[in-house]
């Protein structure tokens, strides 16, 4: 009933502390109540409140948390008052606690409350006056050892400082009347006569002589059943202690009965019930005082049942003693007759001709010298089957209103027994009618009869379900119409789940998740070798194939970022497909944060700066004594400007501008009227995003090297390039005020990362490379696809001409791979017949997805180019051709030999150049790999010596290199001396490998290398056998100098590219000619021998037949390659 009139800190500024209530507070000649809180312990040590109030109310009552250092006196309070305090002289002691507390020992910790350097302790009985001194310590805790059992205590430690002691601080605990080591299991078997629970009986274990009850022992009725007549258990009790036994009297106490019996085997008390009302002999009170005592022979502890199947358990335990072997016993739990195991010496035994489905009781005593102690005993259930023999049933529930199904129950279970298994059913979630609809699976094993059950709840007409066994068959099916029919309450089905003819893939995983991509990865169903992977976003309907592989993972790219996924895989055995395997996952979101920008160009009228020292790239260095600074030297401000991009794409949503240095002085400076523009690529127009026309009332201030920050409203697209445009500055700002300067000290852009944007290889991708690649010129309705101009259209004139429309497709098993543009990937698409090298025509399956499709056309030399927007839609939905329509495609090129020298795919991976450096940002070592003759990599060291430097890089596929092409940049005739002078190639066939030096070249020139502008230098590379994958290109001195003024090192070139092949000849055992010989060269070899096939590479036993002897050496080979 108190009103709270004031809540706050005091203020300890001063020596006083006044507060006025903003009204009077009139009590009725009730008491006031103060209480003080102290958020720092030990702050003060004295308060004082005073004040008066309207009715003379008096101040009777204090209220204070115990540890708190505040003393006060009262006087008159409302409604002003004073508070007058006295700092503390010595802070006392924070966080006391008392912990390992055992019958006899306690240990005390706390942490200093300021700077004292040692504490006082006491101790002493809750119930005793006198405190027992520890004396003084100077670490932050103490060890009581010599304390009684059983006993609660106080204890209070001190800080001791130079100038003073503080207060105590106390706390309380209890030691218990003995350790865990020092207590026993006190066994009891409960029981009634009438079966209806001791109805209010209750037996009490007290300490002997206190009312402290530490355990009670009672039978409760249970309204479902009259044959609850006998309950067992056990509980601890210390040895060598006094208890009394003492019951609490209820109703029909003469219906009572217990045996309770102490470690050593000795009956505590006994009591037999009886019905007739002149024999009991329960009478309220203590029954006897009593102690336990040990066991003479320990019992085994610790007894566990563990790797438990359908049909084994491995039991363990601890000796109880000295013990050295067991007798170990066990039996179904319905049984009586126990099966002795007989006597082991090892404290393990596995029991293994067990039923499935069955609980178990095992029992365990110890064998002593002397003989033998009690049994400890255990249960355990095997299960119906082992998770190996399990299936999963999938099943769909369904609610035609979507309220859930008003209690209505399916329920599993095992045949015959009501023992129920599994149970579904849909609850209805408040405030939505939208659960209408759940799926999920569960696991039932195999062979096992099972009854599925409706128990029937309100509305079943509702209700619908269907529940699918793993082959496919569907146990049972219900649709509820809403509003008749309903299931038929009881058994609907007896039935059994079958193994899937081939098992679904297990374990379907996603890890190393990223914002774009993430891992999937699975385990076999059965002796599967081959898998089909697709995926979705959860929302779309639609799947996307990912392909089929035969490694159990692969890697999903192009994904959007925060988006949920669904994935499912399912295998290719020999007789079929399996169902599929689904999981989702959610990719990595981008979220809010600073943009890293790099500035690429600027225009200032006459190119003008203040000085060097303050250019555009200023705005951008995270330096924020640094600035932007434009003097326009002129009566008048001509706009300027500063292109930028970021590392990233992303959603802007505001900007930062910090000001200069002498902004207070040069207000002037500070601009005006700005823009910000950006497009999301570099050759798109530029869009407004900012448009500020007065900087003042936008909130732009003049404060020196001050952030002000802006927000960017309504802008949804990613962009990757910006301007800062300023037209027009506050105010003159020169030297003499006669002319129009700009300054700013840094420009940050802050927003949300985006998917990068859609920009599309001009060359197949590494995967492509691993199988033989064909052309096929693309025909449609009969006539060729012709590309001439920006235009596609078609002919009935048949040419080999390079105009023509060609399509490249992977020869992978059963697929088709055509570069799907939608959805950014490569995406391999089943056919209906198998692909050779001779086939002239492909009937295309269906795809899932339908939209998007791209396709590439070859130029008849190296160079592979794509349609960005074919005039003629070719698999679009809006075209004249049909999904399902047949391309025939003619073969024009013959596959490409893999003896073949040719040009190696060449993908960057890092660089080292001393302190980074390069000539520019458009100049790095990506450039060397970029096929664009205009572009180089140049490195200028910026010293008078030359350092080492290096890229590395890898092609697409493991080859042989037999030689390589340096190409110069096109201002080499003007700096010679940027040419490499000496250079090494070094290989290595996997990451992990060492780096085998491949070409070591001491003197360029004299090794062909030539100073002509943009030229291609042909070099070889001899006596090579080995594949590699991964290479390093180093530099390790230049032809001389080449900075601007000669006066220090410069590197260029402009392309380095590779050749090789990937094999010499056909490899035995390479069936399918993928130029290695695995798993999937078993596949083609049941190919060819289930239809009369002819290949050399088959006839892998060299006989002269092509059989399954074929196989069993093709294996061979496999298993010892």
């Amino acid at each position: 009933g108190a009103t709270l009139v004031y809540e706050g800190p005091l203020d300890g500024t001063g020596a006083t502390m006044e507060i006025v209530f903003t009204q009077g507070y009139t009590y009725g000649g009730g008491n006031l109540l103060i209480s003080v809180y102290e958020t720092e312990t030990g702050s003060w040590k004295a308060a004082t409140f005073s004040g008066t109030t309207v009715t003379g109310a008096s101040v009777s009552n204090y209220s204070y948390s115990g540890f708190e250092d505040v003393t006060a006196t009262y006087r008159d309070f409302l409604p002003k008052t004073t508070f007058t305090y006295t700092p503390a002289a010595c802070h006392k002691p924070k966080h006391l606690a008392a912990s390992g507390i055992t019958a006899n020992s306690a240990t005390i910790t706390w942490e200093a409350g300021g700077n004292e350097t040692s504490w006082g302790v006491e101790y002493k009985k809750a119930a005793d006056e006198e405190w027992i001194s520890e004396g003084t310590v100077t670490e932050k805790t103490i060890t009581l050892d010599a304390l009684d059992n059983g006993v609660e205590y106080d204890v209070r430690v001190k800080g001791i400082c130079d100038d003073g002691e503080s207060l105590w601080v106390q706390i309380s605990f209890a030691t218990p009347l003995c350790d865990e080591t020092d207590m026993g299991e006190v066994e009891y078997t409960l029981t009634n006569i009438f079966g209806g629970g001791w109805n209010g009986g209750k037996l009490q274990v007290c300490i002997a002589g206190t009312d402290i009850v530490v355990q009670e022992l009672t039978m409760v009725d249970d309204p479902e059943t009259l044959d609850d007549k006998e309950i067992t258990g056990t509980f601890k009790l210390c040895y060598d202690i006094d208890y009394d036994l003492v019951w609490v009297g209820g109703s029909y106490d003469r219906e009572c009965g217990f045996v309770l019996t102490s470690p050593d085997g000795e009956i505590i008390a006994e009591n037999q019930g009886t019905t007739y009302y002149d024999l009991s002999n329960l009478f309220p009170g203590v029954l006897t005082t009593f102690q336990i005592h040990r066991e003479a022979r320990p019992r085994p502890t610790n007894v566990t049942a563990s790797n438990i199947t359908s049909n084994s358990a491995t039991i363990t335990w601890e000796a109880g003693g000295d013990e050295t072997s067991w007798g170990v016993e066990y039996k179904k739990a319905t049984d009586e007759e126990w099966t002795s195991e007989g006597t082991v010496t090892e404290k393990t035994i596995t029991l293994d001709a067990l039923d499935n489905g069955v609980e178990y009781d095992v029992r365990v005593k110890g064998i002593y010298a002397d003989g033998e102690s009690k049994w400890a005993q255990i249960s355990f259930a095997t299960p119906l089957c082992d998770e190996t023999d399990m299936g999963e049933v999938e099943y769909t529930l369904t609610d035609t209103y979507g309220d859930g199904w008003n209690g209505g129950k399916l329920q599993v279970c095992i045949a015959g027994t009501g023992i129920m298994v599994q149970e579904l059913t849909m609850v209805y979630v408040p405030n939505t009618h939208d659960d209408k609809e759940i799926t999920g699976t569960f696991k039932l094993c195999y062979g096992i009869d099972y009854d599925l059950v409706w128990v029937e709840g309100k509305f079943d007409y509702e209700c619908g379900f269907v529940l699918t066994s793993p082959d496919g068959e569907i146990i049972a099916e219900f649709h509820g119409n809403g509003s008749s029919g309903s299931p038929t309450p009881g058994v609907l089905t007896t039935f059994q789940i079958h193994m899937e003819a081939c098992p679904r893939p297990t374990d379907v995983t996603a890890s190393n998740i990223s914002y774009n991509s993430a891992t999937i990865t699975w385990e076999a169903g059965g002796d599967e070798t081959s898998w089909r992977v697709e995926y979705k976003k959860a929302v779309d309907e639609e799947w996307i194939s990912a392909g089929t592989v035969t490694e159990k993972t692969i890697t999903l790219n192009a994904l959007n970022n925060g988006v949920e996924y669904d994935v499912r895989v399912r295998g290719i055995c020999a007789d079929g497909w399996s169902r599929w395997t689904r999981m989702s996952f959610s990719t990595l979101a981008y979220e809010e944060t600073d943009m890293t920008l790099t500035p690429y160009d600027v225009y200032t009228p006459n190119n003008v700066q203040t000085d060097s020292a303050e250019n555009y790239r200023k705005l951008f260095d995270k330096d924020r004594s640094t600035k932007w600074c434009v003097d326009n030297s002129t009566g008048s401000w001509e706009t300027i400007w500063v292109d930028f991009k970021s590392d990233v794409p992303f959603t802007p949503t505001g900007y930062t501008m910090t000001t200069g240095n002498d902004t207070q002085y040069w207000s002037g400076r500070n601009p005006k009227k700005w823009k910000i523009y950006a497009k999301a690529k570099e050759s798109d127009s530029w869009t407004t995003i900012v448009d500020v026309t007065d900087g003042a009332t936008a909130g732009l201030g003049s404060d020196d090297t001050t952030d002000y920050s802006f927000t960017i409203d309504g802008v949804n697209t990613g962009y990757q390039y910006f301007r800062f445009e300023v037209s027009e500055v506050c105010g003159r700002g020169g030297w003499q005020n006669n002319h129009y300067v700009f300054q700013l000290a840094e420009l940050a852009l802050n927003g949300v990362q985006v998917d990068p944007v859609d920009t599309l290889p001009f060359v197949p991708t590494p995967s492509l490379m691993s199988y033989p690649i064909h052309w096929y010129q693309l025909k449609i309705n009969d006539k060729y696809v012709y590309y001439s101009g920006n235009m596609v259209s078609l002919t009935s004139t048949e040419s080999t001409d390079d105009t023509y429309l060609w399509c490249f497709v992977e020869l992978a098993p059963d697929s088709i791979v055509i570069y799907n543009k939608s959805e950014k990937q490569y995406m391999s698409y089943g056919v209906d017949l198998t692909l050779s090298p001779t086939a002239s025509a492909i009937n295309f399956v269906e795809p899932e997805n339908k939209t998007g499709f791209y396709i590439y056309y070859y130029d008849g030399s190296t160079k592979y180019y794509h349609l960005e927007q074919p005039g003629y839609d070719i698999l679009g939905e809006s075209s004249q051709v049909a999904m399902a329509q047949l391309f025939n495609v003619t073969e024009v090129l013959v596959e490409e030999d893999h003896g073949e020298i040719k040009e190696a795919m060449l993908i960057p991976i890092t660089a080292y150049t001393p302190n980074n450096a390069n000539g520019n940002e458009n100049e790095d070592y990506r450039k060397l790999f970029d096929k664009d003759k205009t572009t180089k990599w140049c490195v200028d060291n910026s010293t008078g010596s030359w350092e080492t430097i290096w890229a590395d890089f890898k092609c697409n596929v493991p080859f042989t290199p037999t030689g390589y092409t340096m190409t110069t940049g096109a201002d080499t005739p003007n700096w010679p001396g940027r040419n490499p002078k000496k250079w090494k190639i070094y290989a290595k066939a996997t990451l992990s490998d060492e780096w085998t030096t491949i070409v070591d070249v001491a003197d360029g020139e004299a090794a062909g290398l030539g100073l002509d502008g943009t030229t291609d230098y042909n070099f070889t590379i001899d006596g090579l056998s080995q594949k590699y994958r991964y290479f390093r290109f180093e530099v390790s001195e230049v032809c001389g100098k080449g900075g601007w003024q000669n006066d220090h090192y410069v590197f260029q070139l402009a392309e380095l590219l590779m050749y090789g092949y990937t094999s010499n000849a056909a490899v035995t055992g390479d069936v399918n000619g993928d130029n290695d010989v695995n798993v999937m060269d078993i596949t083609a070899l049941i190919d060819i021998i289930m239809n009369d096939g002819d290949n050399p590479q088959a006839d892998v036993n060299g006989d002269g037949q092509i059989n399954v002897m074929d196989i069993t050496a093709l294996i061979d080979i496999i298993m010892n390659s």
